[in-house]
């Protein structure tokens, strides 16, 4: 029998800013918000977990702020308290408090727990505690629900930054699949892990951002999707993707916009090994080009280091 329906979306990544070429973030990354809601009261959910990274940076207005409150609220009425948000990086600093541990401080949603529901047992597992133990069972369906970018040895795909390597993580033995946000696009593939010569299948899937914080060209996705896991106490649980449409891409983004940022960034480009040939036709001219930048009158210690650091960077390409 069916008892319960978790609901399960990638990054938020709200801002109260504008970000690169959009038209409108703000409004944009709280509206694919409430949309994701409303697949998850549409399909009954009992419970949502969030994969993390709610926030682009603090929020600038108390308006802004208001408005994300509300949309928490409404999860958490939804769920009877079954709102969850793991912690992404973007949750955490160095510097203060974060949108994440406001909104936790104040009880809008329940950092990660571990729930143990029917034949399925849950574990969130936060950016950066992927050493964690997980009690497994081997009765039950075993789940990790994570932000980080997971992979194996033999996964084709792009590079993603410092991934957490399965094949490596013998704590993750025994666990069947893992939902996790973090890299922004939607990938889902298999591999093994081992631990005492034993070996044991785990599906990944890596959520897409909610939000479509970047235009990424003919790669830039045109839907949305989260997850629906249907949970029962007599068999496996089953695990449903729905998609939404997102806003056509000219709507969404200023593309003239976009190609002007390109075109900018491009003209500021410095190509260093231009540089270095100038330096060689110059110290032909006046000998040895590292001994002239340090005995240079009237220019600072720190612009000469500097000098220097690019000389020997172009040097060594």
């Amino acid at each position: 029998m069916e008892i319960a329906r978790i609901g399960i979306d990638g990054d938020l990544h709200l801002s109260s800013k504008n970000r690169g070429a959009h038209n409108d973030y703000p409004q944009e990354s709280l509206m694919y918000l409430n949309y994701a809601t409303d697949i998850f009261e549409k399909n009954g959910c009992t419970h949502i977990v969030n994969l993390g990274d709610i926030e682009y940076g603090r929020f600038g207005t108390l308006e802004y702020r208001g408005l994300v409150e509300q949309a928490f609220k409404r999860r958490r009425e939804l769920t009877k308290g079954h709102f969850y948000i793991v912690k992404g990086n973007h949750d955490s600093a160095t510097y203060g408090m974060t949108e994440y541990e406001f909104y936790l401080g104040k009880g809008a949603f329940k950092g990660s727990s571990d729930l143990d529901i029917g034949k399925t047992k849950l574990f969130m597992c936060d950016f950066g505690g992927e050493d964690r133990e997980f009690p497994i069972d081997s009765g039950k369906t075993n789940i990790v629900l994570g932000h980080n970018y997971f992979m194996f040895k033999d996964t084709l795909m792009p590079n993603f930054g410092d991934p957490i390597v399965l094949d490596e993580r013998e704590n993750f033995f025994g666990v069947d699949y893992i939902f996790s946000g973090h890299i922004h696009q939607e990938y889902v593939f298999s591999g093994i892990i081992a631990r005492g010569g034993i070996g044991h299948k785990c599906i990944v899937h890596q959520l897409p951002c909610l939000a479509r914080p970047e235009y990424l060209g003919d790669r830039t996705p045109e839907k949305g999707a989260v997850i629906v896991l249907r949970v029962y106490d007599d068999k496996e649980p089953e695990a449903v993707r729905l998609e939404f449409p997102l806003l056509p891409i000219e709507q969404s983004f200023n593309l003239a916009l976009k190609n002007k940022q390109d075109e900018d960034s491009a003209r500021k480009h410095v190509d260093v090994s231009s540089v270095v040939k100038g330096l060689a036709e110059f110290e032909r001219e006046i000998g040895d080009t590292e001994s002239y930048i340090k005995g240079l009158v009237g220019v600072k210690a720190e612009y000469k280091e500097k000098a220097l650091e690019l000389l020997k960077a172009g040097e060594e390409e």
